[in-house]
């Protein structure tokens, strides 16, 4: 949960222009209950140090259903469902209920980001691997959606 980390490291990596990228918005999502596993939200940042010093952290979250999200991918649901396949859980790299723009992989330099795309890509949820989305993708430098989407088929 983002409430694990300490609110300092976690603002140090976006800065203050983000308010809802804020440890005190997102952990206040946690506290309040506003993201409980049976609304189909599972807090499940990422968070990369060296030595004790936070170096990258996303906002990442275990989905088992795409209600509150602002990309609707319903159909895909039901779409991979008929393929015989599971969609859910999914893990989204998102701000919870909002469509706000604005980072998504927070670190202090390009490759505390590499290895956090990297570590994102092998994230799984309880030893199964999950089916991945990113909302703004393009926002994201060094994003390499050819590769997560080739995982993904």
């Amino acid at each position: 949960m983002v409430s694990d980390i300490s609110p300092a490291s976690w603002n140090a990596l976006h800065g203050s222009q983000h308010p809802f990228l804020s440890h005190a918005f997102l952990s206040g999502l946690e506290k309040h209950q506003c993201l409980r596993e049976r609304w189909g939200w599972e807090s499940s940042p990422l968070s990369l140090y060296q030595g004790d010093e936070l170096i990258a952290a996303a906002t990442a979250y275990i989905k088992t259903n795409s209600h509150g999200e602002f990309v609707f991918d319903h159909a895909w649901a039901h779409a991979y469902s008929r393929t015989g396949r599971d969609y859910y859980p999914k893990l989204v790299v998102a701000v919870p209920y909002t469509p706000v723009t604005g980072p998504r992989l927070m670190a202090m330099n390009t490759d505390a980001r590499e290895k956090l795309i990297l570590a994102l890509e092998k994230k799984s949820a309880r030893g199964k691997p999950l089916f991945r989305t990113y909302q703004f993708p393009a926002r994201i430098r060094s994003f390499r959606p050819a590769r997560l989407l080739a995982q993904a088929i």
